[in-house]
Parts: structure tokens; sequence; C-alpha cells
């Protein structure tokens, strides 16, 4: 049966079940208005087709559409709480099983989830008129300090977490700002037939992922529309049947987001083509110390990092790294210029073969049948390379020597730096010029290479 709660409650050590059917189905734990310091822990909720919400935190008015003003619970915390299979499902923003509505200072903390059916795990939201009749003095304090870590959900068939600050609010204006903490968040998705991100922000500033892990899913991570101000920090997002992370307006564009030490690999499982990083009709994107591709192979992940023309100012710093790609796709695709104190690093695990040259990538698109592992500068203009660095090595067996080159097809012959020695760094070749359309690899010449059945390669490229 739902419960409500006032000032000073504490609801612990319940075992709650719900037999309410209808559109949105039952609550297990409603704390609504003005409600505060309230502690709400140990709750175990069994197997439901019916639980709509297990716990929800939820602004309320005095009626009217809309109403003429409105209260707000806060000082919140729900702990220890445990879901089995719940096969409530429905998208109508209602259907959570923790539902943190038009609130401030809550902490959702350890919570496990068998499956899930409805909208989300997790969900934060104004819900209608939430926050545009609160009063003056409350409406600065709204969405702040809401903490959400240590979720786990073993199946999740929409998503794990959403942050929406236009949740069923057409007419309304949004909050925007609804600085979240998401943390050590772990969730699986229902694989090939998934349609949905594992997180997904749109219309939110200031929200932080951190350290999170999601699995077979559509998306890993989707940051879309009127996003602002957003970071993804550590964790992994693989297997997922798209990318693992994208960026992407649907009208209005995200801006100022920033991946830091991110994993994001075995990505395109439905045979997308997609990347473990992309991003689109987005600004001000930056990646720091990120990894594409998985460390053994990866064979469904066709691009590392994919930048979009409709993407602008995206910014590469510290080393971001490609480890393996599909056959036949690209570590590094930018269709727009990006810029930055960046390392690209890539390599192969493919033998160095004594009978033709092999390649690495340094940035864009493209395969040909001379080049294994060849990139297109495909941004439009040309891309001069300053103070540049490179370093070949050889695994452990290989031959002693053999020879590197910078190759740029589309410029001068003169501008194609020659290397000679194993495990040689060559810096500060400055103005190596690539024209736009051009093909840019770092070859290794087969002339004194290792032999092709213990031979390995890897490539790091630097631009400073």
């Amino acid at each position: 049966a739902p419960c409500a709660c006032d000032t000073g409650g504490r609801i612990s050590d319940l075992f709650s079940t719900s037999n309410r059917g209808g559109l949105i189905g039952g609550r297990g734990i409603l704390v609504q208005s003005s409600s505060n310091d309230v502690v709400i822990e140990n709750i175990r909720f069994p197997d439901s087709a019916n639980l709509g919400s297990g716990v929800q935190i939820s602004w309320a008015g005095p009626g009217g559409n809309p109403p003429a003003t409105s209260e707000h619970p806060f000082n919140i915390a729900v702990r220890n709480i445990r879901f089995g299979t719940m096969t409530k499902s429905g998208t109508s923003f209602d259907i959570a099983a923790i539902d943190l509505v038009g609130c401030y200072n809550v902490t959702v903390e350890n919570v496990y989830v068998d499956r899930w059916a409805g909208d989300a795990v997790v969900q934060v939201r104004p819900g209608g008129f939430g926050d545009t009749v609160a009063p003056a003095a409350i409406k600065p304090l709204l969405f702040k300090n809401i903490v959400v870590r240590n979720v786990s959900a073993k199946q999740c068939d929409q998503h794990c977490v959403i942050v929406n600050a236009r949740a069923n609010d057409a007419t309304g204006t949004p909050a925007n700002s609804i600085p979240v903490i998401i943390q050590n968040v772990k969730a699986v998705g229902t694989g090939l037939s998934s349609t949905y991100a594992g997180i997904r922000l749109l219309h939110v500033f200031d929200t932080i992922i951190d350290n999170c892990e999601m699995e077979q899913f559509d998306r890993g991570v989707f940051v879309e529309e009127r996003a602002k101000r957003i970071t993804i920090r550590g964790g992994r997002y693989f297997k997922n049947n798209e990318s693992g992370v994208l960026i992407v307006s649907g009208a209005t564009n995200p801006e100022e987001i920033t991946v830091q030490g991110v994993d994001s690999y075995l990505n395109g499982q439905d045979g997308t083509n997609k990347a473990g990083f992309e991003v689109e009709a987005c600004d001000k994107v930056q990646f720091i110390d990120c990894t594409a591709g998985d460390a053994t192979s990866d064979t469904t992940q066709l691009h590392g990092f994919r930048v979009h023309s409709t993407a602008s100012n995206t910014k590469f710093s510290g080393v971001n790294r490609v480890r393996n790609i599909k056959g036949g796709g690209t570590k590094y695709l930018f269709a727009a210029a990006v810029y930055g104190d960046r390392q690209f690093c890539g390599g192969s695990n493919a033998a160095l073969d004594t009978a033709a040259n092999r390649y690495a990538p340094i940035v864009g698109v493209g395969l040909s049948a001379a080049e294994v592992d060849s990139s297109v500068n495909s941004g439009g203009t040309a891309l001069l390379l300053t103070n540049f660095r490179c370093k070949l090595t050889v695994a452990p067996g290989g031959a002693a020597s053999f020879g590197l080159r910078i190759i740029d097809d589309g410029g001068a012959t003169a501008l194609e730096v020659a290397i000679v020695g194993a495990a040689t760094t060559a810096s500060d070749f400055d103005a190596v010029e690539v024209a736009a359309g051009s093909e840019l690899s770092v070859q290794s010449l087969p002339s004194g290479g290792p032999a092709s059945s213990r031979g390995k390669w890897s490539t790091e490229v630097i631009f400073i």
C-alpha cells in the first residue's frame, strides 16, 4: 500500500506490494509536497506486474492547470532498496523504480533491480509544472544536491537513468539546470531488441555521470537536446547496438560536454557500423584520455572516434586511444575540424607482412585496396601538423629494425617524412601539411621488417 510522509519520518524494513492497475500502476512509497527530513531504507519490492513506481519523491500543487503554486520535498534519503522482476511497461514518464520529481537535497543509493520494464530505473524531472509555479524562495533550490549512486540493474527493458528538464511539460519553461551526480550505476539492456539508451540526458545543465557502466542498450550514453555543461567521467559503455557515447541534437545543440577517461568498445552490435564515441550536431565537446576499441579485437565498432560535419569546436586533449576496429573501419573519422593539444594513439595486432606495406591511421576515414588502415582527412580544409612526433615499436621477438614513413597522397612528395630504425622517435617536423581529401598514414616499410608469423606493430602519433 502507498505511504505518505510529512516531516522527520522514517520508513524502513518493509516488504511492499501493489495490485493497483491502470495506466501508471501502483506506487509503493510516495513522499510528496513539502515533506522533508525523511529516510526510506531497507525496502523490498517483490515481483510485480502492477507496480508503477517503487519510491516517488514528488512536488504537489493545490489543483488547477497550471496550479497557482507548488510545494516540494527536500532532505530525503533513499537507500538499500531491492526490486524483483517488475513487468509494468509504458512510456508515460511515470513508471520508474525511483522517481524524483521537482525535489531537492535527495540522495538515492544502494538500489538493486532484477528487471524493470517501465520508463527508467531512476529518473529525475520537473514533472508538469513542478518548477514553473514554485515559490520564489524555493526555485533556486530545486534539483540541487541530487545524488544517485550505487545502482545496479540486471535488466532494463527501456532506460536505466533519465534526466529530463522538460519531462511531460511541453508548455512550461524547462528548469534546465539539474546538477545531478550519477555515480557507480551499472545496468544491462535487452541486447539487439533494445531501442533505448542506458543513460539519457536532455534539456539539462550541469549533470555529472561518474564511473558508470551501460551494456547491451541501443546506446550507452545519449546526450541530446539542449544539454549543456555535462561531464561523463570514467566508466565503460560496451556491447551496445549503436554507439557507446552519442552526443547529438534534436533541435537545439548540446554544448560544453566533457568526456574523460571513458572506455567504449564492442558497440555497433546490430551491424549499424557505429562508433565508440560519436558527436553530431553539437558544440564544444572535449575528449580527454578516452579509449575506444576492445583490447583483444573489436569486430563490431567501425569507428573509434567519429566527428560529423555538423559538430563544431571538438577538442581532443591528453591521450585518446583506439585499440582495434572492425575490418574496413577507421580509428578516427573527422568530417569537421578538431583542435587541442591532442594525442591520437592507434595500432594493430596484425602481423607485419614482408610482401606488402602496413599502415596505421592518424585522422579521417577510409580504406583502399593498397592501404591497410589508412585514413583520409575529409574535413574540407587542409590539416597542418606542427611539432609532429611519431614512434613505431615492434613486439618482443620481432626484427630489430624497419622503416617508417609519413604519407600524404594528396600533397607534395617532399612532405613525406621518412624515419628509419625500430623504436625511433622523430620530432619537430614542423609544417607537415595534409591537403583536404588526402590519405594520411604512418607506413611501416617491409624492407628489413619482422617475419609475418611473429611481428606486431603499433604507432603513437602526437599532435602538440
